[in-house]
């Protein structure tokens, strides 16, 4: 590494006023709520807190942009160091792309450091594809995940999907509590008898057969003996664990 590379790798230090910019122009520190809530918690507006701040709000946007800024100062870094040697990862085009499928962990072999700055370049830069590739994943899942009221959109039409799948399950237990295997005229079943024994069947559980099964089996039953018109129209047996309608 001679006296000139060393030189102009001090030169990126200047990247610390990046740090200085984002803290002194932040919502965050300029907000006196911020700072009055802060100062009672004993928090301290550091880069680092910001930092938390922008990457709770803004994920995908401050993981991009930190992205684009490490792979054009990577891409920099790398030409510097390459810049002695007849490689073709001295041009700025050609370190932009060994960053990429370096920064991706693709690593196609076709262009590759010579230097010891350039391999030190390059291993940062997998390292750091590395950490920001298990963040953006982590940032896309939240983003795919449901919100509140979606799931309880989900939960109430996947429970009345449940429900509607007991409407067989209750009636053969229906017919085991008030038959006994006996021919029974469903349509004269009362609402009393199907209060009686529908809260207590072992199908329904958690005191639900009196709020949602009773108006639903009843209603049911009376309609499909009413389209037959006769109450002797809905006999049914239990067979086998089978409803057999006759």
């Amino acid at each position: 590494m001679n006296l000139e590379l060393l030189l102009s790798a001090f030169m990126f230090l200047r990247l610390y006023l990046v740090h200085r910019a984002i803290l002194l122009h932040s919502k965050v520190l300029l907000s006196a709520s911020y700072r009055s809530i802060g100062s009672l918690n004993n928090i301290n507006f550091t880069f680092r807190f910001v930092l938390k701040v922008l990457m709770n709000k803004y994920p995908a946007r401050t993981l991009l942009i930190f992205i684009l800024l490490f792979w054009l100062t990577a891409s920099w870094m790398l030409t510097l160091c390459e810049r002695q040697t007849a490689e073709a990862a001295d041009h700025m085009n050609t370190a932009l792309w060994l960053i990429a499928i370096t920064f991706l962990t693709v690593g196609y072999g076709d262009v590759s450091p010579k230097t010891g700055c350039g391999k030190v370049v390059c291993l940062l830069t997998g390292v750091m594809g590395v950490a920001c590739t298990a963040m953006l994943v982590a940032v896309v899942t939240k983003k795919l995940a449901l919100n509140k009221g979606e799931k309880h959109v989900h939960f109430f039409i996947a429970q009345w999907f449940s429900y509607s799948g007991l409407h067989l399950v209750a009636l053969r237990q229906l017919i085991l509590n008030l038959s006994w295997g006996q021919l029974l005229d469903l349509y004269a079943v009362s609402e009393l008898e199907l209060q009686q024994h529908l809260p207590n069947s072992t199908v329904l559980t958690q005191g639900r057969g009196s709020d949602i099964t009773n108006s639903c089996f009843s209603s049911s039953l009376k309609f499909s003996a009413g389209q037959k018109k006769a109450h002797t129209a809905t006999y049914c047996i239990l067979s086998n664990n089978n409803i057999v309608s006759k």
